[in-house]
Formats: structure tokens, C-alpha cells, sequence
């Protein structure tokens, strides 16, 4: 016998039981109820019958009529009879002596019928000794008082015997009608499990790839068609498997071919994939479901994956791995794996690195050269009277001062960039910095250099600011290149500089009404040489590396900077720096 049959099975042994179940208590109680209601409507029947004569002889106080009355509803009907006054008292009892019974004032029937006209109940009476059904009425004289109550009682032990004995022969009926309905279950169950087993057999040498053998049910029905569907889906399984198969083999392939060192790794620290790439990288052969701090014998790289797990965001990191430098992606695949990447970028760092030191030599070589220019054109200028030849000299000093000023540009901008790569904040002098003060170093340093151009400079500070850990000189140079800018793209209008402060942070905020930068150039900004405007930065003199520096100087201070500008509406530098950035 197969599981599935079992579960059928038992379902329909469940829904008899439970059929069975509930058809005994519903029949136990509606036949006992409605009886009841049948046996209580004929006991009032007869009280209301009976109330007549009884009331007749009670007035009349013919007492020997109405004993002889009483003893006819006992013989005939075996019906109990009491009489009781409105007190209580038992007047008169057909079964028993009237002198040794009770009060009956609190009697529920004989208090409804005394105000509701009409009372009955169902208990056990000590007097008879068995479960007894009540039916009282009141009885009335001519003014309409109710001078007795008549009760009349029936015992409803022969009553619930009568109808045990009914209900027994409809369960029985019932009985062997589930017990045929059951037999029918089991062969119904079996007629539709027998195809539904043929389809598990082939399931099951479907998932042993056995996909040339196809299932036959033997029916006509539903199942046929349930045949032919399930033969067609094998057919097209294993041709989905073989293309399946191809192209893991040419992803397989590619996956191997890839110069960058790729890995899978789950949450345990288990290598789960891996290309050829990363398997040179690693010190222990074969690497398959090994850890990777097994095979990976770095410091640095532990802490890579440990950092990607525990922020679950993507995650990019430099790591040096004996004489070359790799950039290591981190990215979450699942919760429960991550994606590694190792780019290596060993020629890229040793290019940065001979930049650098390009940049630095042509600083050092052309730094002096340029100022003994300058002081010879300067000496030459004071000397030439004719008009001519001192403009000629004067276009020298200017594209001398020019030079001057990118080389010394040069300077800082590779001095910022080393600390930055470092991460070397020594050389950083972190102080309590009165913004104040930095503001009024600026107003002094611009406010004529605006008003030459015609320009409003205005200082906004409408909240008290606490002072902030940073370096004094690094924050008024990259303030003084954000204004320097402003005044120098801004032909009218104003330039304003506005601080706000929170409790974490401090935003300063360089707005002009100047010519703006269109949107696709707001990232390139902050790159090297980068102007928008070519032309108008050499007339000005801009070396193109001021944005640059103040980029480098917040970044040192833990702080970002963006722009907020377009075309011929202004721009708006906004730089945020922590109050007490960390440093360590």
C-alpha cells in the first residue's frame, strides 16, 4: 500500500468518522428537543383542558368530583396532577400525600405561571425520585384571580428511553451505510492511486536522468491526458537539460578565461566557486569548499570579506598581495554569499606612482627657473619707459604669475594627494577652529576683489557656530578657492557665503549668481584641470586645479563637497564637515 493511498484513505475514514460523529450529537439533541416540545404542548393541552372542571369543583368545593377528576388524568393519562395556592402550598397531589410536600412558591413554573400565565420545566423531583417534565397554568375565579396554580407532570425517563431506542436504529442504519461508503472509498481510492503511482515511478527515474523511458496509465480519462502531457514535458526537459549542460560549459569556460581572480564564497568563509585566476592566487591546492583564510593567507583580505558580510553592500578595497596590488569587489549575491572580484591593478599604481613622480619633479625643477623669471621681467619692467615693450612685459609677468601659481597648485594638490592615499592625518594640524575667524580672513581677502567687479559679497550666519576640530590653514585655503571661483565666474549679482551648523555637522555653503555649470559636468569638477570654460579661465588666470585641492582638503577632514548649479542661474558649493571628524 502506497503513502499516497494511505493519505487518501485516511482522509475518507476521517470525513465518515467525523460524519458519524456529528450525526449522532445532532440527532441526540434535535429528537430529544423536539419531543420535549411535543410532551410539553400536550401537557398544556391538558392543563388548559382540565383547568375548567378543576376550577369548577375548587370553587364549588366539591372536593369528592375532583379527587375522582385527578384519579382519571393518573389512571388514564398517567399523568401526575398538583394544585398548589398562590402561597405555595399543595392543595392537592395525585401521587402523593399533599401534608409531607414541600412549599412550592419557588418552583419555576409555578412562578411563571403565576406571572407569565404559563410555566414549565425539566428536573429531577426528590418527591418521585425521577426526572420529571413541568407544566403549570394559573386558575382564575370570576373577577379574574388567581386564586391555584394547576401543574400537571409526565416522567420523561420512559420518554428518553423511547427516544434512545429511535435514535439507536438510525445510527445503526448509519452505520453500515458508512461502512459500505468506506469499502466504496477504498476501491475508488485505489482506482485513481494507481496512475497517480505510475507518475511518482516515473518522476523518480526522471530526477536519474532516465528521460528515453515514457509512462503509459492504461485509461481513457483525465490521466490520459495527464500521460501525454507528462511525456511531452520529459521530451522537452532533456532538451532544455542539454542546452542546459552547453551553456554551463561555455560559462564554465569564460568563467576560467577571465584574467580577474573570481570566487563564491558563503557565510561559513567557504570557497563554493572559483575561477583559474583566483585559484593562482591562492597558496593550498585543490580550494573547493575550503575556507578561504585556509587558502588566502592575508590579513587584510579576512578583514575585506569579514567587512562585506557584516555590511551587506557592495565593498571595494585595495590589498597587496606580495609585489602586486589588487582591487578587491565585494558583492552580496545572497544573505548567505558574496561575489569577489581581485582586479589587478599593479601597473595602474606603478603609473599613478611615476605620475606623481613626474609631477613632483616638474614642480621641484620649474619652481625656481619660474620665480628667477619673474623677478628679471619685474626688474626689466621698472627699467623700459616705451609704452609698447612694457605691455609685452606685462603679458610675460601674467602668464609668469600663471605658471607660478599651477605649479604651486601642482604642489599642494600632490601633497594632499599623498596624505589622502596614505591615510597619514599626522601632517594634518586638527585644532578648535572659530569659523569666525575664517570668515572674516575671507571678507578681507575678497570683499575689494568683489567690488572692483561691481559685486555684493555677503555673509550669512543667522545661528550661533561652535567652533570644529580641523585644520585652520587647509579650511580657509579651500574657502578662499571656492570664493576666488565665485567672484571669478560672476559678472553681476552677488557672492555669498552661508554657514549652518548642527549638532554633528557644519555646512558652508559658496552661492553666486555667476554663468552655472551645466549638469553633465558637475562630477568632472573635481578633477585636475578640468575647466568649463577654457577661455575665460585663461583670460582670469585659473589654473584649474583650485576645486581639486578643496575636494582633497574635505575628504581629509572625513567631509564632502558637491555642486548644486545650471546654466545662467548661478552655483551653489556646498561643503559638509563633521564638527569632530574621525581621525582615527
Amino acid at each position: 500500500m502506497n503513502p499516497f493511498f494511505k493519505k487518501i484513505l485516511k482522509g475518507y475514514i476521517i470525513i465518515i468518522l467525523v460524519y458519524f460523529l456529528f450525526l449522532v450529537i445532532l440527532t441526540n439533541n434535535y429528537f430529544k428537543k423536539q419531543i420535549l416540545q411535543i410532551y410539553i404542548s400536550n401537557l398544556k393541552n391538558t392543563c388548559y383542558s382540565a383547568s375548567l372542571p378543576i376550577t369548577e369543583f375548587l370553587l364549588t368545593k366539591n372536593y369528592l368530583k375532583l379527587n375522582e377528576f385527578i384519579n382519571s388524568l393518573k389512571n388514564n393519562l398517567q399523568i401526575r396532577t398538583t394544585i398548589v395556592s398562590p402561597d405555595g402550598i399543595v392543595l392537592f397531589d395525585s401521587h402523593y400525600d399533599k401534608t409531607k410536600m414541600e412549599n412550592h412558591s419557588n418552583r419555576a413554573e409555578i412562578i411563571d405561571a403565576k406571572t407569565k400565565g404559563f410555566g414549565y420545566s425539566v428536573r429531577y423531583s426528590s418527591t418521585l425520585r425521577k426526572e420529571m417534565l413541568y407544566v403549570a397554568i394559573p386558575l382564575k375565579d370570576k373577577n379574574d384571580n388567581t386564586f391555584a396554580v394547576l401543574r400537571t407532570s409526565y416522567s420523561i425517563d420512559e420518554l428518553y428511553k423511547s427516544i434512545n431506542k429511535f435514535i439507536y436504529r438510525i445510527l445503526t442504519i448509519t452505520f453500515f451505510v458508512c461502512i459500505l461508503v468506506l469499502l466504496f472509498s477504498v476501491f475508488l481510492s485505489s482506482y485513481f492511486t494507481k496512475p497517480i503511482e505510475k507518475l511518482i515511478n516515473s518522476i523518480k527515474k526522471l530526477s536519474n536522468i532516465e528521460l528515453n523511458k515514457k509512462t503509459s496509465f492504461s485509461t481513457t480519462d483525465e490521466f490520459s491526458f495527464l500521460e501525454g502531457s507528462f511525456n511531452e514535458m520529459v521530451e522537452k526537459i532533456g532538451i532544455l537539460l542539454s542546452d542546459i549542460s552547453f551553456q554551463r560549459d561555455k560559462l564554465k569556460n569564460i568563467f576560467n578565461s577571465l584574467q580577474e581572480a573570481v570566487a563564491l564564497i558563503n557565510k561559513e568563509g567557504k570557497i563554493v566557486l572559483y575561477n583559474k585566476s583566483f585559484e593562482k592566487l591562492c597558496k593550498i591546492t585543490p580550494i573547493e569548499n575550503k575556507l578561504y583564510c585556509e587558502v588566502m593567507l592575508s590579513y587584510k583580505f579576512d578583514e575585506i570579506i569579514k567587512k562585506a558580510f557584516s555590511e551587506k553592500k557592495n565593498l571595494t578595497e585595495e590589498l597587496n598581495i606580495e609585489e602586486k596590488t589588487y582591487l578587491v569587489s565585494c558583492s552580496s549575491v545572497s544573505e548567505e554569499e558574496i561575489i569577489v572580484l581581485l582586479y589587478d591593478i599593479t601597473s595602474y599604481k606603478q603609473l599613478q606612482r611615476i605620475k606623481k613622480e613626474f609631477v613632483s619633479d616638474i614642480v621641484h625643477e620649474l619652481k625656481t627657473p619660474l620665480t628667477s623669471i619673474k623677478g628679471f621681467l619685474e626688474t626689466l619692467y621698472e627699467e623700459i619707459n616705451e609704452p609698447q615693450q612694457k605691455r609685452y612685459i606685462e603679458i610675460a609677468i601674467f602668464n609668469t604669475n600663471r605658471l607660478i601659481n599651477i605649479v604651486n597648485d601642482l604642489a599642494t594638490l600632490s601633497y594632499l594627494e599623498k596624505l589622502e592615499e596614505e591615510k597619514n592625518l599626522s601632517e594634518v594640524e586638527f585644532e578648535d577652529v572659530n569659523i569666525y575667524v575664517i570668515l572674516d580672513v575671507i571678507k578681507n581677502l575678497f570683499e575689494t576683489k568683489a567690488k572692483q567687479k561691481n559685486l555684493d559679497f555677503i555673509i550669512d550666519v543667522k545661528t550661533e557656530i561652535k567652533p570644529i576640530k580641523a585644520d585652520r590653514f587647509k579650511i580657509e585655503q579651500s574657502l578662499a578657492n571656492l570664493v576666488d571661483n565665485a567672484i571669478r565666474y560672476t559678472e553681476k549679482g552677488y557672492v555669498k557665503i552661508k554657514v549652518e551648523q548642527d549638532q554633528f555637522e557644519t555646512k558652508i555653503i559658496v552661492e553666486d549668481t555667476g554663468i552655472g555649470i551645466p549638469k553633465e559636468y558637475h562630477k568632472r569638477i573635481f578633477e585636475r584641470f578640468f575647466v568649463v570654460d577654457k577661455a575665460r579661465s585663461k583670460k582670469t588666470g585659473g589654473t584649474g586645479l583650485g576645486l581639486a585641492i578643496v575636494k582633497h582638503i574635505v575628504n581629509l577632514h572625513r567631509g564632502k563637497i558637491f555642486v548644486e548649479s545650471s546654466p545662467n542661474s548661478g552655483s551653489k558649493f556646498i561643503v559638509i564637515l563633521p564638527n569632530t571628524p574621525k581621525i582615527s
